[in-house]
């Protein structure tokens, strides 16, 4: 997938940031990869004011970060970063869990359970990515169907640093089966409406994550930032993507 492509859109901003958000979070930016206006526009088939805007709207979401010297890069994850995002979450995503347990439409908890039952087959086969896409459709069911627009976007945020950060994340099938029992206490908090419960579950399930990431690093010996991203060109950018994309675009 390519996803630096020339751009149609009427608000063009809006698209390059869009586009240069998810070519972060699938890996086509790597962490560390320099965001260089004059680059990207040339490979977006944009102007530079657009990028410019975009790339700022990047750091102000905490997926690029802004140096003085070297530019804007994408951002890089460490543990300390990742343990931060995880107490944020265990008190946004608490709070999420127990506005569900009192007002979780019909319709929104089907789709929850479905996800759960789901949840089993990759995690008795360690199948991680499988499980990892579930996991954060779960956690993403419950942000949005609390009723808090402003902590379903807070969540949103985090979820997408965090997704910067798979390479620290506990991966071993002793977490998986224990995520998926952790998951099954949330969900029958939300059956039985009791938000305290909810509530509980939540904050105990993320708590665990957090730990068992913290143990990952400590045993594997993880540098503070990770390692250098792979397969740059001088530009920054990964070498696989197309130069052969038109110029032009709406300032």
């Amino acid at each position: 997938m390519n996803l630096l492509q020339p751009l149609h859109s009427v608000r063009v901003v809006d698209a390059v940031r869009e586009r240069l958000r998810q070519a972060i979070l699938v890996g086509e930016l790597p962490p560390g990869a320099r965001l260089s206006v004059p680059d990207l526009a040339r490979r977006l088939g944009v102007s530079r004011s657009p990028i410019r805007e975009a790339v700022l709207q990047l750091v102000s979401e905490g997926l690029a970060v802004e140096h003085s010297r070297r530019g804007v890069e994408v951002a890089r994850i460490d543990l300390s970063d990742l343990l931060e995002i995880y107490a944020l979450r265990a008190a946004l995503e608490g709070v999420a869990a127990r506005l569900c347990a009192e007002s979780m439409s019909a319709a929104d908890l089907t789709a929850l359970r479905g996800v759960l039952d789901a949840q089993g087959a990759p995690a008795v086969s360690r199948d991680v990515a499988r499980y990892r896409e579930l996991d954060q459709r779960f956690h993403q069911i419950i942000v949005q169907s609390c009723g808090n627009l402003r902590l379903a976007k807070s969540a949103e945020q985090l979820a997408a640093e965090l997704r910067l950060a798979q390479r620290l994340l506990a991966d071993s099938a002793e977490h998986l089966r224990a995520s998926h029992t952790e998951h099954r206490r949330i969900v029958a908090a939300l059956i039985a409406h009791a938000p305290e419960e909810a509530e509980s579950a939540m904050r105990d399930h993320l708590a665990r994550v957090a730990s068992a990431a913290q143990a990952k690093v400590s045993a594997e010996g993880h540098p503070p930032s990770g390692p250098e991203p792979p397969g740059l060109s001088h530009s920054g950018l990964p070498t696989t993507l197309s130069a052969d994309l038109p110029t032009g675009g709406t300032p």
